[in-house]
């Protein structure tokens, strides 16, 4: 090789070296950037509050997955489900009720069919008409089953699922297959736990579902669903109590509380669903913590809390899952016992059902356009 082609080598050569670290430069500082952005978040804005729609302490809303509607329940004396047009941005007007069987509440994927509990043996089937209303098609009734804790259809829209007791196993989920035109529910099948786990959800990519307890003994478990016949195999779990949790949208990370002040992240292996842990967090000091849900463009985590005072938290998320500062709404006029929450329009506006005022503040996130 003569010189020439040496230099020409040796000047390629660092070119590359010069790019490429420009390249790990960009990103770095594009990751930077974006952090301190979500760092300088403004704040959240009281909107309004719903109509007051139940008379005892409930825990539980769903929308439809068009975020068109939201579904709520009494089942007190007078068992009633509450909808809610929510199709304007922010709003929870033109509430209507329906006298009807509720605990639990379902949609399918598809926003046809809405199911509900008894709490005990009896699962109802309605049909959700275009205008949110509903028609009732048929109920299921089940000596074997007690004690529903929890109810969601599968990701598939081939499966209604149940945490309950059944077949005298105290711990157990059961589901139904589900018909995908009619909405009715056929054939039942069931598998033991080793916990009493009371919620659900399912990983982004439907691989996985996560169950959480707050009932001894304490578990927080992952299965890997085989849709084929609603089976689920198990995976792995933390030996924790677990009160709620939330999956960010991208299916990287896990958030759960263990009840207390606390919030963990967790890195979350999409092959298997294992979970490795990488930070905690707390609330203001005292309080416990309610609820918690990821932001749908994975920038926050927001919780519920409550206690000494009621207030919305929110904690901003590095691009790794990390946590990144602290922000506090507090106003105990407005949030009084602030529970379950979730968000419309891409996370423009965020609703929280508030259980001693029995209806649902809506916040606009300011900044989030």
């Amino acid at each position: 090789m003569n010189i020439k082609k040496l230099i020409i080598t040796i000047f390629s050569v660092l070119l590359i070296i010069f790019i490429n670290s420009c390249d790990v430069l960009i990103k770095k500082n594009e990751v930077e950037f974006s952090d301190k952005n979500k760092d300088s978040f403004k704040g959240i804005n009281f909107l309004h509050n719903s109509p007051d729609f139940m008379s005892i302490a409930q825990n539980e809303f769903v929308f439809t997955n068009d975020r068109k509607y939201l579904y709520t329940y009494n089942s007190g004396a007078t068992s009633s489900i509450f909808v809610f047009d929510t199709q304007f941005p922010g709003s929870t007007f033109n509430m209507q009720e329906f006298a009807l069987n509720s605990m639990h509440l379902a949609i399918s994927p598809d926003d046809k069919f809405l199911y509900t509990s008894n709490g005990t043996s009896i699962i109802y089937v309605y049909k959700r008409n275009d205008n949110g209303t509903l028609t009732y098609i048929n109920e299921i009734y089940d000596s074997l089953m007690n004690s529903i804790r929890f109810i969601a259809v599968s990701p598939n829209n081939s499966y209604l699922y149940i945490l309950c007791s059944y077949s005298g196993s105290s711990y157990a989920i059961v589901w139904y297959k589900k018909d995908i035109e009619n909405g009715k529910l056929g054939t039942v099948r069931f598998q033991s736990l080793s916990a009493m786990l009371e919620k659900f959800s399912f990983s982004p990519d439907s691989r996985f579902m996560y169950l959480s307890t707050t009932s001894a003994p304490y578990d927080f478990q992952w299965h890997e669903m085989n849709y084929k016949n609603g089976y689920m195999a198990f995976r792995g779990s933390l030996g924790l109590m677990v009160s709620d949790f939330s999956i960010s949208g991208n299916g990287s990370y896990l958030y759960l509380t263990t009840g207390g002040s606390t919030v963990e992240a967790y890195e979350r292996n999409k092959d298997n669903g294992n979970l490795k842990f990488i930070d905690t967090a707390s609330v203001n000091a005292g309080l416990t913590i309610s609820s918690l849900l990821v932001s749908p463009d994975n920038n926050y985590l927001f919780t519920t809390t409550g206690n000494a005072q009621y207030n919305i938290e929110w904690f901003p998320l590095k691009n790794s899952g990390t946590f990144s500062g602290h922000f506090v709404y507090s106003n105990g006029s407005i949030l009084n016992y602030p529970l379950a929450i979730d968000f419309t329009c891409g996370g423009k506006f965020l609703y929280v059902l508030c259980l001693n005022s029995y209806n649902i503040a809506v916040f606009y996130i300011e900044g989030n356009n």
